[in-house]
């Protein structure tokens, strides 16, 4: 029996997905502020025979119902190939908040990246540590999170894809005037991509992101946009 065929793996895959968009689905019901977001994300990776891997990626954010820019994303990271489906990593990022004033942090992350080719579909499972130096925060804050990525095609060239994820965020800490430790964030993605080439590819969807704000202020969900510009090197 293929994999495609096993009743026992598909369950091995769609129960833990379904989890995570239950969750989700049930933390956004209960956000109480809103906002309509555009992310647009611009990503460069590249690969070679010796193992080596690179990102390059800028994300700008615009935010009050797409009126002014919320957060600016500039990262950058090197990985090497241990499998064929598994690779570490280790990068930094620069992404200052502009809402409701300038606000700078910086980043240092590891990542874990597991990559899966079955029958039908594409699986990605996603850890990374992140220690984040937030201005004005009083310390170092320091946060996991985990993304798990389906991609199915959707046509026999495999040209168009459809695109589900989900990510989730956890406070490891806390700091005096930062993070607090506990659920900082769900973010779930349904959408589509196309290559327009052998190296680049387009996607495209709607991406609804809920953030656990401590009281008394009310928890945040953002309606958002995605657009996404990917050329592999």
């Amino acid at each position: 029996m293929s994999l495609a065929e096993s009743p026992d793996m598909k369950l091995r895959f769609v129960a833990p997905l379904s989890f995570v968009l239950l969750f989700s689905l049930s933390s956004c019901l209960s956000a109480q502020e809103v906002d309509s977001q555009l992310w647009t994300q611009y990503l460069i990776t590249g690969k070679w025979k010796n193992g080596l891997r690179i990102l390059a990626e800028v994300q700008p954010r615009f935010g009050k119902n797409y009126g002014r820019t919320s957060r600016f994303l500039l990262r950058g990271a090197v990985g090497y190939q241990v499998s064929p489906e598994f690779s570490v990593w280790v990068g930094h990022a620069w992404t200052p908040t502009f809402t409701p004033e300038f606000n700078s942090e910086d980043r240092w992350y590891q990542l874990l990246l597991w990559e899966s080719h079955f029958p039908g579909f594409d699986l990605i499972n996603r850890l990374r540590l992140e220690e984040r130096s937030i201005s004005g925060a009083g310390g170092t804050s320091f946060r996991g999170t985990y993304r798990l990525r389906v991609e199915k095609p959707l046509d026999k060239k495999k040209r168009l894809s459809g695109i589900l994820y989900d990510e989730f965020l956890w406070n490891l800490n806390s700091t005096p005037r930062g993070a607090v430790m506990g659920f900082d964030q769900n973010r779930t993605f349904f959408g589509l991509g196309y290559k327009l080439t052998g190296h680049t590819k387009m996607e495209a969807g709607y991406l609804v992101n809920f953030t656990d704000v401590p009281s008394p202020r009310r928890d945040q969900r953002a309606d958002i946009l995605f657009l996404s510009l990917n050329y592999n090197l």
